[in-house]
């Protein structure tokens, strides 16, 4: 799987006669970030008891000198996906319908700062997270100092392009019919769920930078999230519950699911597996099918891996 991300941070500093000063500079993203997705991709949620709560707020966060002098929330001002939605009358619920090589999508965080304070800034972060205390880092920049006065007001954006390429990831699908299912059970696990129209990469990076709380209700995200929660018996309209994201936890082999901690049981074979990845104990489709020789008594784990190419 490849995640790239193309983001830059806008600062437009004015008072109420003219623009004071205005920059457009592209920005690092941290590296714990891009292990915080990559954990949460591949392995499961890094958090205790395996919980991982969406953010529920964004924030940009000034500093200078290294010292924070200023945090601002976020408001998400605009949001587009670019990919093509597919009607689930051209495919098959068969274990190869309703791909999407890559799936991507734009967002703009807007803060501003019409406050009297007056400060100095060298950096700019965006974190996200469900409380001020409780963040983790996103995107970086440095920039020359700017001086906000206390009848000025500032205004920072953050644009970015994400793009989810499936590269060997089982199921990206775009399609939109969120009861269509796969024709396919897997013996030992009864939480099984073959939605064919979830996609759980795009679900998963999108969430990481988007407040739910946030989420445009005439985007296929808000449907995406509302049929994994559907799952569970929740929905976007309460309180969204913390999600155990579990990671790749069983192979299948010839529909009988198998822990990735335990040796295969079987006899030796030729044989084609799939992954599977869990979410609040139900598990989905994950990764692609794959053909492999499994000796009996060895233990199989998934080597799926995240490459994030920044623009």
């Amino acid at each position: 799987m490849n995640v790239k991300i193309n983001s830059q941070f806008t600062v437009t500093l004015r008072n109420k006669d003219n623009i004071l000063h205005s920059t457009k500079k592209h920005n690092a993203i941290y590296q714990s970030y891009q292990n915080l997705l990559g954990q949460l991709l591949v392995s499961g949620s890094p958090y205790p008891k395996g919980e991982y709560y969406p953010p529920s707020n964004v924030y940009i966060v000034l500093l200078n000198n290294g010292n924070v002098v200023k945090q601002i929330p976020v408001k998400l001002e605009s949001f587009n996906e670019n990919f093509n939605t597919i009607s689930t009358s051209n495919c098959s619920p068969t274990l190869g319908s309703c791909n999407l090589n890559q799936m991507s999508f734009t967002l703009k965080h807007t803060a501003v700062d019409s406050s009297t304070d007056s400060y100095t800034f060298d950096t700019i972060e965006i974190v996200a997270g469900t409380s001020t205390s409780n963040t983790y880092a996103i995107a970086y920049t440095n920039i020359n100092s700017v001086t906000k006065g206390s009848s000025d007001t500032l205004t920072v954006s953050w644009e970015a392009t994400v793009t989810i390429v499936s590269n060997g990831v089982f199921y990206i699908p775009g399609c939109t019919d969120p009861t269509f299912k796969a024709n396919y059970s897997v013996n030992n696990l009864e939480t099984f769920q073959p939605l064919l129209c979830l996609n759980l990469p795009y679900i998963l990076t999108a969430l990481s930078l988007i407040p739910y709380n946030q989420i445009p209700q005439n985007s296929f995200l808000y449907k995406q999230v509302n049929i994994l929660l559907s799952a569970f018996g929740a929905s976007l309209s309460s309180a969204i519950p913390a999600l155990s994201y579990q990671g790749v936890r069983y192979y299948v082999v010839n529909n009988t699911a198998y822990p990735i901690n335990q040796a295969y049981p079987g006899n030796n074979a030729n044989v084609f597996m799939i992954f599977l990845y869990g979410v609040n104990d139900a598990y989905f489709f994950y990764s692609l099918e794959v053909s492999a020789y499994l000796q009996s008594g060895f233990s199989y784990t998934p080597l799926l891996t995240v490459n994030f190419t920044l623009e």
